[in-house]
């Protein structure tokens, strides 16, 4: 996880530590055997996350993410976001 700087999080927020992508590509494996791969999810500058949201995937500087909001594609810089 990376912050820029000025980033707001408010209380109960989860951004997990470098998100990873699974792979399924053998039915006959666990899900946790079958690999994946890790990215870095970074906050721009100036971000602000509202209580209680996830942030799986980047968010551009100057954006708000509403509380509750689950963020799973990345956000450009200031725009808005809640869902």
């Amino acid at each position: 996880v990376h912050l820029e700087r000025d980033v707001l999080l408010a209380a109960n927020v989860q951004v997990p530590s470098g998100g990873k992508t699974h792979y399924f590509d053998d039915p006959t494996k666990p899900i946790r055997e079958q690999g994946g791969e890790r990215a870095v999810v970074t906050i721009g500058a100036g971000a602000w996350v509202g209580t209680g949201a996830i942030v799986l995937a980047d968010v551009g500087a100057g954006t708000v993410v509403a509380a509750g909001a689950v963020v799973t594609k990345p956000l450009p810089d200031n725009v808005i976001a809640a869902g």
